[in-house]
């Protein structure tokens, strides 16, 4: 007795839905990571900025006539402190007054704020920096 055509087709098509599948998750979860590995990136670009302006009016603030005058020390180590869902070993802070070294009121406090992001999987790209700067007037 010979098998019927549809049933032999079947037989010699079986395990296709499994590898179609496979390749169908695998697209799927490559994408998905992509999207996770794009959503930090703009995560750390937004934070880095954000803490940039915060860190310039703190530094603004703790001028030299304030009771506690702003430090390089001090300031990295108030910025890391607010990197949240961050690595805050990768948080680099960079203070510097115009003109330079004078942290008096009236001068100029220059914060620069970067991160160094690294994906979790890298193997479409290595490490990069994201970075955000921003400058106000010492008050006090």
């Amino acid at each position: 007795m010979a098998l019927a055509p549809s049933l032999r087709r079947r037989s010699s098509q079986r395990g296709n839905t499994m590898v179609e599948a496979a390749l169908s998750f695998l697209a799927f979860a490559t994408l998905m990571l992509g999207m996770f590995e794009f959503s930090m990136a703009v995560y750390a670009y937004n934070w880095v900025s954000g803490a940039a302006r915060d860190a310039t009016r703190y530094a603004s603030v703790h001028g030299s006539q304030s009771d506690t005058p702003m430090t390089q020390d001090a300031l990295q180590t108030w910025v890391r402190a607010r990197a949240v869902g961050l690595n805050p070993s990768n948080v680099t802070v960079l203070l510097s007054y115009n003109p330079a070294n004078n942290n008096n009121p009236g001068s100029e406090a220059v914060v620069t704020v970067q991160y160094s992001v690294r994906p979790l999987v890298g193997i479409a790209m290595s490490s990069f920096t994201v970075g955000g700067s921003s400058r106000s007037v010492v008050s006090h």
